[in-house]
């Protein structure tokens, strides 16, 4: 008897081998046991990455605020210049006062370039930073539930494991309909939030 080996294929061409390869080898040895896991549904339920994603939200909050910060910096400073326009429109102002006020206006462009400088910066680099750290952050979380499948999946003696949340360009699942397969994203998920704090997962 051929030895079980689990596999979870996510991969149209991969599902497709895996099935051509189910019909030509293990069905030759054996009847192959098939389930099947909703992978988004596990990660949208996994408490860790419920966790992780309130952490990113606030991440992005902190960012939103800054932006606001900086741009409510320079609506003031656009506020003091139009100031500074409508005086100088006035007739009687000396010639020294027309360029005290002149002056100011140049000091002013220059603090709102800086500041617009300064939030496009902070933008931009901020929210590179806090991407790559969701990116790193989701792709661990990702192999903590493959891994719990995997776990799953060997004590119920599981050979094929399909992601039925996999879609193709009209978002219809690749596989419709599976013979003799079991549903374990329940079962996984249950697992998955065995150690949740008090309050948290499901």
């Amino acid at each position: 008897m051929m030895m079980r080996q689990l596999k979870l294929w996510c991969s149209p061409l991969l599902m497709l081998g895996a099935m051509a390869w189910g019909i030509s080898g293990v069905a030759m040895a054996e009847n192959p046991k098939m389930a099947t896991v909703d992978m988004q549904k596990l990660f949208k339920g996994y408490h860790r990455a419920i966790a992780a994603q309130k952490r990113f939200d606030r991440e992005y909050s902190r960012i939103q605020i800054g932006e606001h910060q900086r741009a409510e910096a320079m609506n003031r400073i656009r506020r003091m210049l139009q100031s500074l326009v409508t005086q100088l429109k006035q007739d009687d102002l000396s010639d020294e006062l027309k360029m005290s006020k002149q002056q100011e206006g140049l000091i002013l462009n220059q603090e709102l370039q800086m500041l617009r400088d300064e939030l496009r910066t902070f933008s931009k680099q901020e929210k590179q930073k806090v991407d790559q750290m969701k990116a790193a952050s989701m792709q661990g979380l990702m192999q903590e539930i493959r891994m719990k499948v995997e776990d799953v999946s060997k004590q119920q003696r599981i050979d094929f494991v399909f992601d039925t949340s996999g879609k193709n360009t009209n978002q219809v699942s690749f596989f419709l309909y599976l013979k003799d397969a079991k549903e374990i994203t329940a079962k996984t998920l249950k697992e998955l939030n065995a150690s949740a704090p008090s309050g948290d997962g499901n």
